[in-house]
């Protein structure tokens, strides 16, 4: 019979990348050794290591990689290590047997494996054997890698301009995800922080959305602005932080310089 042993759909397989392992003896020529429906197949083609598995970028492209490896598996009694691992920050993709990388291939960076999540992965997937009673697979291992850490926005600017008596704070952002509000903030150091105020976020995933506050009471001389999105599970994450100087003269406020952080530390 054949072994088609599945591993169920967890968490750990849908989190972008893969870490899979396993001792083969070779028993045929032609073989699956990790199989999850038609999206990705690890096996023997002609008597070699192949792949085959899809990714989405960022930009949600889709590229296909599917390749028969110049390894051939040695046709002996000996168990040997085949390993595929895909780290999904790096976007690439490696091949091992035995510790030596053998194959790899490099997507864009921060791509995700495509496949359903809801498939089962299978171990030996119509793998029979030699017919004879001898191990042919052991020490079957499957990790999680590396995931990407998705921002629940993406932001295009962040600026501070003078206007007469007071400060517009304005931004841009390109994509937002579960975000509740928008809270800006104001500090004379960098390192205490108080709200000026706060907008309702407005945007969604793939528009481009405006939002700008105004500072009546701006501090005078260095000042800091960081921009605070907030999400539904009430967590906050700073996301940027600008640093300006500005003068009074007959009420007339300007930005004379921008600066980061770390230049006021000289």
């Amino acid at each position: 019979m054949p072994l088609n042993f599945e591993i169920p759909s967890v968490k750990e397989l849908n989190l972008g990348g893969i870490d899979l392992s396993i001792d083969y003896r070779k028993s045929e020529n032609e073989c699956n050794l990790f199989t999850r429906g038609d999206e990705f197949n690890m096996g023997i083609k002609q008597g070699k290591l192949s792949i085959h598995y899809k990714v989405k970028g960022k930009n949600k492209k889709a590229e296909t990689i599917s390749e028969v490896t110049r390894y051939e598996i040695p046709a002996d009694d000996e168990f040997r290590n085949y390993r595929f691992i895909y780290d999904p920050v790096k976007g690439k993709s490696e091949l091992f047997v035995n510790n030596v990388a053998i194959w790899s291939h490099e997507s864009e960076p921060e791509s995700v494996l495509m496949w359903n999540e809801d498939e089962t992965l299978m171990v030996g997937k119509n793998l029979k054997g030699d017919g004879t009673e001898k191990v042919f697979v052991d020490n079957v291992l499957v990790k999680a890698t590396q995931q990407i850490k998705e921002l629940p926005v993406t932001l295009l600017n962040f600026e501070a301009k003078a206007e007469n008596n007071f400060v517009m704070v304005s931004w841009y952002t390109a994509s937002e995800s579960e975000i509740d509000s928008f809270i800006v903030e104001r500090s004379p150091d960098a390192k205490e922080f108080a709200e000026v105020g706060r907008l309702k976020a407005t945007g969604a995933p793939g528009v481009l959305t405006a939002y700008a506050i105004v500072d009546k009471a701006p501090n005078q001389g260095l000042a800091y602005y960081r921009l605070v999105p907030s999400n539904k599970p009430l967590k906050s994450l700073t996301i940027s932080m600008i640093g300006y100087k500005y003068r009074g003269n007959g009420g007339d406020l300007k930005v004379t310089d921008v600066v980061s952080p770390e230049e006021t530390k000289k």
